[in-house]
């Protein structure tokens, strides 16, 4: 779904290109300084990549929610791909 331009908006696709980026980014960065500074500042400097981690992946699935109650040329391709899927919620009276 995401090799496929047309399906989600540049804005989103450039947030979550950027947030990846930076985990990445930070993940390498703190490990390459565990050779340089003190080990606490690149375990900092890892544990906040880390966390990035999370922020990119609960931003990329709003990211798509966004998009699929947007158009929906999206959500054929979302649940055709599995990426979203209907389920009835029990609720129990």
């Amino acid at each position: 779904m995401y090799e496929e331009s047309y399906l989600l908006p540049q804005n989103i696709r450039f947030r979550q290109a950027n947030l990846r980026i930076l985990f990445f980014g930070l993940v390498i960065l703190g490990l390459v300084l565990f050779f340089f500074v003190k080990w606490q500042v690149a375990l900092l400097v890892l544990v906040i990549g880390l966390l990035m981690s999370r922020k990119a992946q609960s931003d990329s699935v709003k990211g798509v929610l966004e998009s699929v109650l947007r158009s929906e040329s999206v959500w054929h391709a979302a649940v055709e791909n599995n990426v979203v899927r209907i389920q009835e919620k029990n609720i129990a009276p």
